[in-house]
């Protein structure tokens, strides 16, 4: 039951975090500045995943075909066309090609 609890009360805990921002920012102007830096969010989130999944436990570079291939189709991707949703789809597409052969 302890970890049932646990789900419930992180999940209950992340719920109010959210709505907590909803509910204080619903009626007020968001200044350019913000909207601005707010850009710079998904490239941020994108480059913490890409590099804490290619860093192992003892913080050295664990990379193999499948992720180097990934990991350039991806920046090729962002590169031309600024689109991170694309990059993510076909990254993951060159991921999951490639580690199928090797």
């Amino acid at each position: 039951m302890r970890p049932f609890l646990a789900i419930v009360a992180v999940g209950a805990g992340t719920y109010t975090l959210r709505a907590v921002f909803i509910l204080a920012l619903a009626n007020r102007r968001i200044s350019p500045s913000v909207i601005a830096a707010l850009d710079y969010v998904a490239p941020a989130v994108l480059g913490a995943l890409v590099v804490s999944l290619m860093i192992d436990a003892n913080g050295r570079m664990d990379v193999g075909p499948a992720e180097m291939i990934a990991f350039i189709v991806g920046g090729a991707t962002v590169f031309k066309t600024r689109n991170f949703l694309l990059a993510a789809i076909l990254g993951m597409a060159a991921f999951w090609g490639v580690g199928a052969f090797f």
